[in-house]
């Protein structure tokens, strides 16, 4: 539904995450699998993954901008 509300007002323009909601928390799951497997040798930035992650799904640029 909230997704829903988001698509009717225009702040989220990707009809897709009606089918894929699970989109909406993959990053930080990707970020906690990340940083147990990895983090020591390369750490993730997960703060700005996820502030790049919120600019995709509310940005008011097309997806191939």
């Amino acid at each position: 539904k909230l997704i829903e509300h988001g698509i009717a007002r225009g702040e989220i323009k990707n009809k897709a995450l009606l089918e894929f909601p699970q989109l909406l928390i993959a990053p930080v799951l990707m970020a906690v699998v990340w940083q147990g497997i990895f983090g020591k040798l390369a750490p993730l930035d997960a703060a700005a993954m996820l502030r790049t992650h919120i600019d995709l799904i509310f940005s008011k640029r097309s997806a191939a901008s």
